[in-house]
Order: structure tokens, then sequence, then C-alpha cells
């Protein structure tokens, strides 16, 4: 829905206007502006109309490619035109607006962006010391990129002249967030958070303006968070996210709420506060699932999943269900030729969730059955070539999830761990994850003792297999109670050896 404000005196012209097109008066609704600007929904789906001029304020809300669009004189044919564009009808909108060359250049701007093609103009093209063609042009070649993205150095100067030409603060601030997210999105987060900072302090820049920069420091400043965790950085985390979501809330901006509450249960869970953090993200599943934006919900509850995951590994057990059904809702979305990638995670956490759910007795076959479908759902994509590393990872935790199986009719779990085991640690070298083969030895050892040996009597091999692991792991383990763990190992398998 577009939302006109314009004089009372207008509201008859522009409707007839807009009446000449099959049903657009279905998709506009006038309203009649207050005089104070902060109160107009700051979207790509407003337009104002004041002083014999047609304005499009802004898109801080991002309901659309941050294309700046410049002010054009008023007819109310006009107005059809930029309505018909916002709606994407850029083919009618044509005949109405192409004989504005500013307008036209930032509609075909928008209409690239929004149809995902490739950004072609050259730099050049780009009026020089003009803050809207230079801010448009930084724009396409930042989101506009194709196959072929643009270097960053090419980005960062693009938003740098735009920045220079910007000569109201709004314009400056407006930039800057686009500046800010390329910054954020590419691993400078610091940077990101200075720039912001630098724009939040300009005097005049609205409210609107002021929370979205905001809540683009929030993110930035998420980011560099890390371990051990800073508590002065935390706690201004806390108070910005709360002002910011205050904000949101009044706007009754659902999607910006989900999102930032997803990260406010980040930080709560960093702070070890379960509750509040699992309160704050059933709460961004819901408001995402109101603003139907299936994705961000399958987000939220893949970290709704994580969460819980995290808390039932800390020894509350509990909690494993209510993890396993995070993650399979968000299945829903990031289907096997969707997303595989995610696919491929969400299966790693359930194969060790089925693995280690507490239930009765003869339901833990059937979990049995279905963690080993999981790990090897994870696997189908985490092969050995492509992914060793991960690979790896998956490994473990089959060979883990194999110990605690219930016993099997055929076949011994513990030998079906240690070939997971050895899968693991063919990967897992001393020389290049020293950390992981430590702990994969340690997990192997244990096995090794518990997995039946031929006869059910005593086996040199297996012995001497046990030895050579025990050793290496008293030799590369750094934590010492690994390494006090490796010397236990080594005592035992010298009196077993001596009591046969």
């Amino acid at each position: 829905m577009i939302g006109i404000y314009a004089p009372a005196e207008l509201h008859a012209e522009i409707l007839a206007a807009v009446h000449t097109h099959h049903r657009l008066h279905e998709l506009v609704q006038l309203h009649t502006p207050t005089g104070n600007e902060e109160e107009l929904p700051q979207d790509g789906h407003t337009i104002c109309i004041a002083n014999g001029q047609v304005s499009m304020p802004a898109d801080w809300w991002q309901t659309g490619p941050p294309v700046i669009w410049p002010a054009i004189p008023y007819t109310p044919l006009h107005v059809v035109g930029v309505v018909l564009a916002k709606l994407h009808n850029f083919e009618e909108a044509a005949p109405l607006l192409a004989q504005l060359p500013a307008c036209w250049q930032a509609v075909e701007q928008y209409a690239l962006l929004v149809n995902g093609f490739a950004y072609e103009q050259e730099p050049g093209k780009a009026v020089a010391n003009q803050y809207t063609p230079l801010h448009n042009h930084a724009v396409c070649l930042h989101y506009g990129a194709g196959n072929n993205p643009a270097p960053l150095d090419q980005l960062l100067s693009a938003y740098e002249a735009a920045l220079t030409a910007a000569a109201q603060p709004w314009q400056q601030a407006f930039t800057a967030a686009q500046m800010a997210t390329l910054l954020t999105d590419s691993g400078m987060p610091q940077q990101a958070t200075e720039l912001l900072s630098q724009s939040i302090a300009v005097l005049g820049i609205d409210t609107h303006a002021l929370h979205h920069l905001k809540w683009l420091r929030c993110m930035a400043r998420l980011q560099m968070l890390s371990v051990p965790y800073n508590l002065q950085l935390l706690e201004e985390l806390k108070a910005e996210m709360w002002e910011v979501l205050s904000y949101y809330e009044t706007w009754n901006r659902l999607t910006e709420q989900g999102l930032l509450l997803v990260e406010a249960a980040q930080i709560a869970n960093i702070s070890e506060s379960f509750a509040e953090a699992l309160g704050y993200i059933t709460k961004a599943v819901q408001l995402l699932e109101a603003a139907q934006l299936p994705e961000l919900t399958a987000n939220a509850q893949l970290k709704k999943g994580i969460l819980l995951y995290t808390w039932a590994q800390k020894g509350q057990p509990q909690f494993y269900r209510a993890a396993k059904d995070a993650f399979l809702a968000a299945l829903q979305v990031f289907t096997r030729d969707a997303a595989p990638h995610v696919f491929a995670d969400i299966h790693h956490y359930l194969g060790i969730i089925y693995s280690e759910i507490p239930d009765e007795v003869q339901k833990k076959s059937v979990w049995a059955g279905v963690s080993v479908s999981s790990f090897h759902e994870a696997l189908n994509f985490y092969n050995k070539v492509d992914y060793p590393y991960e690979f790896a990872q998956v490994c473990h935790h089959f060979g883990n999830a194999f110990t605690k199986y219930p016993a099997a009719a055929l076949g011994d779990n513990f030998e079906k761990a240690l070939n997971w085991y050895h899968e693991a640690l063919d990967v897992r070298t001393a020389e290049a994850y020293p950390l992981e083969r430590s702990l994969t030895l340690s997990n192997y050892l244990d096995a090794a003792w518990k997995a039946g040996n031929p006869g059910d009597g005593y086996s040199e091999d297996r012995w001497h297999d046990m030895w050579q692991r025990a050793q290496e792991l008293k030799t590369l383990a750094t934590e010492e109670t690994l390494r006090t763990e490796a010397a236990d190992w080594l005592d035992v398998l010298v009196k077993a050896k001596a009591a046969v």
C-alpha cells in the first residue's frame, strides 16, 4: 500500500488521476500531513506533496533498495508515475516520468536492484559533486554487482564520494548507513562502528535516522564480541538495543523488533541468563512470523534451537526436545535444495540431540535410528574432500552417538564408534588440528576399552592400539585434564597386560 501525504485540496485531482489506471486506487491511501515530518512513515511506500513538489523520504525502514528519489514538480500524473514505479510497474510509469531525466535515472536504478539485474553503468556517468547520483551509483555498485562484485576499495571510494557531496544531515546519515552495512558485512565492524558513531553525532538528523544508525551500530558491535567479553561493551549494547527496540515498538515495526530480539537473546545467553534469552528468542519468532517473513523466522528458529541445544549440553537435557522442535521448524525453510549448508548443520545438531534425548528405554532405539539418519544427511553434504574440517567434526560426534545408542542385536556399537573416530582422526592430524585430535583420541580410548574383543578375551592388537593412542594423547594434549586422562589410561593398560 502506497501512502500519499498531500494537502486536502489536492486529494480530488490526485484521486482522479489514480482512477485512470484500473484498480490502482485499491493500492493507494491519501492522507493530509500534520506538518511534522517525524510523524510520517519512513519507508519506501511514502510519497509527500508540498510546496509544488513530489518527494519521497529516505527509506529508513528498508522496505526496498536504498535508492534516493529526487524531488520532482507536482502534477497529478507525476504522482501516479511515482506510485506505479513504487509498485514495480515500471512499464506504465515510463511515459509519466521518462521526461524527468534525474528522476527516471533513479527509477531505472531502483528497477535494476528490484529485478536483480547487474549494474553496468560506468563511474564517470555519476555527476561529480551531486549527491543523489553519487549515492545511487554507490548503492548500485554495492547491491547490483551480479556475478562480478566490485572490489571493496572501489565500493568504499564510491560511498566516500557520496558522503563528500552530502549537503544535508539526512543525506550524510543515509549514505553512512549503507557504507556501514558494507563494512560490517565485510568483517570490519570496528570501522563500521566508528563511522556510525560519527554520523549519530551529526546535528540535525531526525529520530528515524538516529534510531536506524543506532540499530546498525548494535549489529556491528555484536560482531565485535569475543571471549573474554568486554562487560562495558555488553552493557552499552543492552542499553542501545532497548532504546532502539522501544522506537520500533512505537511504530509497530515487527521485522526490526524481531531481529533485535534475536540479538538480545545472544547477549542474554553470553551473560548466562537463559530464561531471559529464551524469552527474547521466542518473542522474536512470533514477531517474524507475524511479519510473514519465513526465512527470517526460520533463522530465528535455528538460533532458538542452538540456544536450547547449548543449555541442554550444559547439564539440562530437558531442553533437547524443545531444541529438536525448533530445528525441525527451521528445516521447513532451510531444505536440502534451498539451503544445503544450513540443512546439513541442522541435521548435525539433530543427530546429537536424538542420541542424547531423555526417554523411555523402549523408545531409545527409535531415537537411535533417526539419529543415524540425521548424521548421514549431514555427511551427504560435508564430504571428506570438499569440507574436511566439518566432515571430521560430524564423524567425531557420530562416534560419540554410537557410544550412547542402545546395545545392538547385531554388531558392536563401540566398534562402530571406533570406525567413525578413525575417519575423524584421518583429518584431525596432530599438525593441523592438535586440540581436535586430542579430543577424538580421548573418546577413542574410552570406546576402545568398552568394545568387545575377539572371543571376549584379551586382544594384543587392541592393547597396542590403545597404548599408542594414549601415548600420543599424553604428548599432544595441552590441557592438564587430557594429559592426566592419558596417564591414567597408560596405568590401566599396564595393569591389564600384567593380569594376562
